[in-house]
């Protein structure tokens, strides 16, 4: 895989870890016993509560902005709005009306602005696009920019440096910034990992848009996941996506734990859904 392939070059992930090291933590790898030789990536362990903050971090650091926008369904403006308050940069985030409003309010005692627009992840990002043009803010998507995905990235690289041996991973995919910047992770490291993506069954857009050959965007989704709710593939991501992980998968049914604690001021994780 080189950069005329993916506008990206694999080694764009580990510059992304060397730039973001002050700001992030090195998480650990849980066994789980569940299923022998499971092991889970403990981002919720991560300064802001998940992986988003690598992304955010890669991107604002590489911009230099003192203004800045995101879309986002919560950890990625929890995420952008912790590195405003540390790195001096006014934030303003934009979600979408069904996003969740314990996450409105963390990004809030962060110090960030947040404007609610009616409609879905698609509406969102447009509202975003539009606001950072007319604002000449720096525009900070929440996984569709080659910043971002490569600070994703860096959990991939972390995962393959700390478990060589690995057979496959299974990523979670909302905007698909992680899915592809582990992608990006294996393809510097040469690693042979099968790359799995995994989405909910009412937002199956990476499944349907790889099966057709092309963008399909699903309508809006009501699941309790919401970080996963994205409706299209990202332009940057889709072609590195379709080279490494040409298919993603839906798990059988089951019913997502609906847990409505409020997380602690500043963290877009709650305590019980951590274990």
């Amino acid at each position: 895989m080189t950069a005329a392939d993916t506008g990206i070059a694999p080694a764009a992930v580990p510059a992304a870890a060397d730039r973001i090291a002050p700001h992030v933590r090195h998480t650990p790898l849980l066994r789980r016993d569940v299923l022998p030789g499971l092991l889970v990536k403990a981002e919720h362990l991560q300064h802001s509560g998940s992986f988003k903050l690598r992304g955010a971090a890669n991107a604002m650091l590489a911009l230099g902005a003192d203004e800045v926008v995101a879309g986002s369904s919560g950890n990625h403006g929890i995420a952008v709005a912790a590195l405003g308050r540390t790195l001096g940069v006014r934030v303003t985030v934009v979600m979408a009306a069904g996003a969740a409003e314990a996450k409105e309010a963390a990004i809030r005692a962060l110090g960030g602005r947040v404007v609610r627009v009616p409609g879905g992840v698609a509406d969102r990002d447009r509202h975003a696009k539009d606001l950072a043009a007319r604002t000449g803010a720096a525009l900070v998507p929440s996984s569709d920019h080659e910043l971002v995905v490569a600070g994703q990235g860096t959990v991939g690289l972390e995962v393959l440096r700390d478990a060589p041996d690995l057979d496959a991973i299974f990523v979670p995919v909302g905007g698909g910034g992680l899915l592809a910047g582990v992608c990006l992770a294996a393809a510097h490291l040469r690693s042979a990992v099968r790359i799995i993506g995994v989405e909910p069954d009412g937002a199956r857009r990476y499944a349907r848009s790889l099966a057709a050959g092309r963008p399909v965007e699903v309508p809006p989704s009501d699941s309790v996941a919401d970080g996963l709710r994205g409706q299209r593939p990202g332009e940057v991501i889709l072609p590195i996506v379709r080279r490494r992980a040409p298919s993603a998968r839906t798990p059988a049914r089951t019913r997502a734990p609906r847990c409505r604690r409020t997380p602690p001021t500043g963290s877009g994780r709650c305590p019980g859904c951590a274990r």
